[in-house]
């Protein structure tokens, strides 16, 4: 048959060129390929809002089912009601000083401060009101 075509190919074109071309060509070229396991990662959170998260605990004292977390959802709500009936009678305070009627402010300020001595707005709000006579 004639020569080799793989051993002319080599001595023609491969062997003529430098050898440093060929080792620094050979550069690692890497693929971010992140985007995938991150979709699926929000995928899951948002498929972790429909999941229902209600499970019932049984008291031991009572034996009644309880959802967890209900009594902290109570104590938030009291604590809530709590600081929002300081502050209406706070702002009843401050309407009364708006209004003019300088002596139902400092009343109501100094009852207030009764109740909570160590509430600083309080304190401030009860030093501004002009004391009687002035």
């Amino acid at each position: 048959m004639g020569a080799d075509p793989m051993r002319t190919l080599y001595e023609a074109r491969l062997a003529a060129a430098p050898q440093s071309d060929l080792t620094a060509r050979l550069l690692r070229q890497y693929h971010e390929r992140y985007q995938w396991p991150l979709a699926v990662a929000i995928l899951l959170l948002i498929a972790e809002l429909f999941l229902p998260q209600r499970r019932k605990v049984l008291r031991p004292e009572t034996g009644t089912a309880v959802a967890p977390g209900r009594g902290k959802l109570v104590a938030v709500l009291l604590a809530v009601l709590a600081t929002g009936a300081a502050q209406a009678s706070s702002r009843g305070a401050l309407r009364a000083y708006a209004e003019g009627r300088f002596d139902d402010s400092r009343q109501e300020y100094e009852r207030l401060l009764e109740k909570k001595p160590d509430d600083a707005r309080l304190q401030f709000n009860a030093g501004t009101v002009r004391p009687p006579g002035r």
